[in-house]
């Protein structure tokens, strides 16, 4: 009962629009893992897969990012300066592990 009541207070004091959009981020990169644990567990079998696990990866830390990114704005316009900086570092670590992907990609 507890995460119910932690989601529905977040729903209630934040902007909708942006909590709508953040959680639709949330679930796209939830669709990505769980499309990345399915390839992964297709080839322990012993079945090949034609896509490439490494751009699904990259979509996973795009939408996280964007969640993260959407987070960020909602804290901006709620003026919660507390969480600012660690939304601030957490998308650049992200950021970062997309920029280590593309060049792991393209080499």
């Amino acid at each position: 009962m507890g995460v119910i009541n932690k989601v529905q207070e977040r729903y209630r004091e934040s902007n909708k629009k942006l909590y709508f959009l953040g959680l639709f981020f949330s679930l796209i990169a939830i669709y990505f893992a769980l499309h990345v644990i399915y390839i992964s567990v297709t080839g322990l079998m012993g079945s090949h897969s034609d896509e490439v696990p490494l751009i699904l990866q990259m979509g996973i830390y795009i939408f996280l990012s964007l969640t993260f990114a959407v987070e960020l704005l909602q804290a901006i316009l709620l003026k919660r300066k507390k969480y600012i900086f660690m939304f601030v570092f957490v998308l650049l670590i992200f950021m970062l592990m997309m920029y280590s992907l593309l060049w792991m990609y393209n080499n």
